[in-house]
């Protein structure tokens, strides 16, 4: 079994040598083969602080580069693929801004070596990092079995109520399987990973969630998910989402589903009334206008009375 990490990067200097240095702190680093850097275009110099950290630790490396900016999306899929010409079976992904724990390759090789044919990844749960170096650990607070996600209706229901438990960074790809599921969306530019697991699920692949939390999941603001939360990207892209895979849902569930998005717009409005952010207020109310008006033609209170429970793991910072 053949097992490389992929760490995209763009513009990734001020913390490519923190994500490099925590993975070299790993236990079990020999059962990986490579560590593939796919550059987006960077303007900096993130793959020389990259480079100089491998050559240094004598980790085998090699560089998957992007004369142009294609995005993130893209950037990974491309990369995967080509990791998997080279005969790499498992890509294990790391975000160049997150970091990890010293038990976190260890894990993740069990996890993979106890699955079934049929698991197309393996993911975690994770520990948020604050900007203020406040660790808040176990980001998931919702019930998600240890066992295998099983690729059925019932997981893709399951995962349409819940949001998206399945985080890019740190999960480890199939890449046969991915080949066969097909790239991440680009359409989506913050929620693809979202879209990608629900198309996996009802494609018939199956996905492990392990409980444990060896990956730390850096929050700035100048984040990819900061940007969406303040334009709302996150919950558009979540609405058209669900409008794809509601052949899983009835329509009462569908019309629930879009009540949450509402409340979520709505708590929003609530935040930026708060901080007098106008500008967010305008945005989250036509937020919340788009989602009211996607609910199928029931009555409020029959919506309500079978509101979808628990909190959106998709939508996190809400």
């Amino acid at each position: 079994m053949r097992l490389a990490v992929l760490i995209p990067i763009y513009n990734s200097a001020e913390t490519i040598g923190d994500t490099l240095n925590s993975l070299l702190q790993c236990k079990g680093l020999d059962a990986i083969e490579t560590v593939a850097f796919a550059d987006d275009g960077s303007q900096d110099n993130s793959l020389e602080i990259a480079e100089a950290i491998c050559r240094q630790s004598a980790l085998d490396y090699r560089i998957i580069r992007h004369e142009s900016h294609v995005g993130q999306w893209a950037n990974v899929s491309q990369s995967i693929s080509i990791l998997a010409e080279k005969g790499i079976d498992w890509v294990i992904i790391l975000h160049s801004d997150d970091l990890v724990k010293p038990d976190w390759i260890e894990l993740m090789y069990k996890g993979i070596s106890e699955s079934s044919e049929r698991v197309a990844s393996v993911s975690t749960n994770w520990d948020n990092l604050l900007p203020d170096g406040t660790i808040i650990p176990n980001s998931i607070d919702i019930h998600v079995s240890a066992d295998e996600k099983l690729g059925n209706t019932t997981s893709v229901r399951f995962s349409l109520r819940t949001g998206c438990w399945w985080h890019i960074s740190g999960a480890a790809i199939r890449t046969s399987a991915f080949q066969t599921i097909g790239p991440f969306d680009s359409e989506f530019t913050y929620n693809s990973d979202y879209e990608w697991l629900l198309r996996t699920l009802s494609s018939g692949w199956s996905v492990r969630y392990l409980k444990e939390a060896p990956l730390i999941w850096r929050r700035h603001p100048t984040s990819v998910s900061a940007k969406a939360r303040r334009l709302d990207t996150d919950l558009h892209q979540a609405m058209r989402i669900g409008k794809r895979y509601s052949y899983h849902l009835s329509r009462l569930e569908y019309g629930a589903l879009q009540i949450k998005t509402a409340s979520f717009a709505l708590r929003r409005m609530g935040r930026a009334s708060l901080s007098c952010d106008l500008s967010k207020f305008a945005i989250s109310l036509r937020t919340l206008i788009t989602a009211l008006a996607t609910i199928p033609q029931k009555s409020s209170e029959q919506w309500v009375s079978t509101s979808l429970g628990g909190r959106n793991v998709s939508n996190d910072g809400v």
